[in-house]
């Protein structure tokens, strides 16, 4: 359990953190929003207490590259922008009203990828913390797995040198 746990986490860490890199060669164009809200949710410890109120960003938006209409929803690295902080939210919301002109970031490779927001700490955070999750799992194992080996060479050892000890003294 503790592998697969570690496995997933180092993965999708590494994932998230070439997606980063991979946002540095995204070209900018301009869009235009079509929808934009505020949702609230919960983000909980257990099913029945709620840990913080959280507020989630959504919009929908357009952009045009080489005579191509897009149509996307993802404003950061991780899809919505969201935070526990309901001014932050409000600010962001008021760069995307509907109707507004706003900056795009496209992949060149593959167009219909975009994003709004370029520096998504929210994004590199979680990166970061799986990252940091998965090698601490699969560093633990390592150690469990060499501990065990290790006890089990100095009990095989041990049994040979006090079978030696025993011959001898017999």
């Amino acid at each position: 359990m503790l592998f697969v746990l570690g496995t997933i986490c180092l993965v999708s860490g590494l994932n998230l953190t070439k997606k980063q890199t991979i946002l540095k060669t995204w070209v900018k164009t301009t869009g235009v929003v079509l929808d934009s809200r505020i949702t609230t949710y919960y983000k909980y410890i257990t099913l029945k207490k709620p840990v913080l109120l959280y507020f989630r960003l959504e919009v929908i938006y357009e952009y045009k590259v080489e005579n191509k209409i897009y149509r996307s929803n993802k404003v950061g690295l991780l899809g919505d922008y969201e935070s526990s902080s309901k001014s932050e939210i409000e600010r962001l919301h008021n760069e995307y009203k509907k109707g507004d002109k706003i900056i795009v970031y496209y992949n060149p490779e593959n167009q219909s990828q975009s994003i709004l927001i370029k520096d998504d700490y929210e994004g590199a955070y979680f990166a970061s913390t799986l990252l940091f999750v998965g090698i601490t799992s699969l560093g633990l194992l390592l150690f469990i797995f060499v501990s065990y080996i290790r006890e089990f060479y100095v009990s095989i050892y041990a049994q040979k040198f006090f079978k030696k000890k025993k011959s001898n003294g017999a």
